[in-house]
């Protein structure tokens, strides 16, 4: 066989490979694209996928890194790497989804606090202007009964911004200081949006479990590498949990069962998981599709209850502030009234 047929039957699969991952880099997030660029031109260059990670991987992120390392010990490393970024692109879609649900309701939120919070500033902040003096100096027998509703009304006003604010103070705790994981951990327990936060992380767990059994490795060796790559992810505890449980002996759709990120609406498709040994691959795709269908039917729900919830929650806070602050000059209106 001469040098150059050999040269091209080579240049076949490498080019194939750079190919794959110029279109995993289309779809990846930022931060990975530079990345898989880079390992797309060494490939083109000549090397393998092996020497070109070897050679840049200290510029690659630490996700991505786990999961090139895992990649390159099954026989089609690049077709796992476009997969599991075709998926994780399915996942953040879900992630967007929910996310943008909740953002019309807290900018409401927000929207009322700083309406009620001017009104109590305008009634008890202003040194030149002070309404409990004026009612005193006109002999108004109501007025302490109208102030004491305008301090209950600036008190709650108060005490619901401050729970608010808290709630911001601890969600930025955790994204900027906690581990990756903590927010599943945290959310996942919230009344409504906790679902479907659930869901969404296991399915991403399903689907990288589909993506290394797909490519003929043991469900053992499957769970190995799989704990691996979301060694730097948000999922990283549950896939360790879900990988003890397997590597005592527990099947796969027991071991996911057990896990916190299931419920009773998942257990059942997970436990078929079990019967479904020689189409694992197969099954879990639908059991991901599954989930995938779970988390869409309740955001559809949440579409439809966060608006109404927001509204009537936001405008009894603004109508209840209004009421307080117009009751606050009933008296002066009847003594005009009756001057008049």
């Amino acid at each position: 066989m001469s040098h150059s047929l050999q040269s091209e039957i080579l240049d076949g699969p490498r080019a194939l490979d750079a190919l794959k991952l110029r279109l995993a880099a289309q779809l990846a997030p930022q931060r990975w694209r530079a990345a898989l660029d880079g390992l797309a031109t060494t490939i083109d260059a000549g090397h393998p996928l092996d020497v070109s990670f070897e050679q840049q991987q200290s510029t690659v992120p630490e996700e991505l890194r786990c999961l090139i390392v895992e990649s390159l010990n099954v026989p089609e490393p690049t077709t796992l790497i476009l997969d599991a970024v075709r998926t994780r692109q399915a996942i953040a879609r879900d992630w967007r989804q929910l996310w943008q649900l909740l953002a019309y309701p807290m900018l409401l939120l927000g929207l009322a606090l700083v309406v009620g919070g001017a009104f109590c500033v305008s009634l008890f902040g202003s040194p030149f202007f002070s309404i409990v003096e004026m009612y005193k100096e006109f002999g108004l027998s109501d007025a302490d009964r109208y102030m004491s509703f305008m301090y209950d009304q600036s008190q709650a006003i108060v005490g619901l911004t401050l729970a608010c604010g808290w709630t911001i103070l601890v969600m930025l705790t955790i994204a900027l200081l906690g581990p990756r994981w903590a927010w599943v951990a945290v959310l996942g327990g919230v009344v409504l949006i906790g679902r479907p936060l659930r869901w969404i992380a296991l399915r991403e767990v399903l689907n990288r479990y589909e993506l290394f059994i797909g490519q003929g490795i043991s469900p053992v060796a499957a769970t190995q590498s799989v704990t691996r790559t979301f060694r730097h992810s948000s999922q990283s505890v549950a896939a360790a949990a879900i990988a003890g449980r397997i590597e005592a002996g527990m099947p796969l759709g027991q071991a996911l069962c057990a896990s916190l990120l299931s419920d009773g609406l998942t257990r059942p498709a997970l436990r078929l998981l079990d019967l479904r040994v020689g189409d694992m691959p197969q099954g879990l795709a639908e059991t991901g599709e599954l989930l995938g269908s779970l988390t869409e039917h309740r955001c559809r729900g949440l579409a439809m209850l966060l608006p109404v919830f927001s509204i009537v929650f936001v405008g009894t806070i603004v109508w209840a502030t209004l009421s307080v602050y117009l009751a606050a000059f009933v008296p002066l209106i009847s003594m005009i009234t009756s001057l008049a």
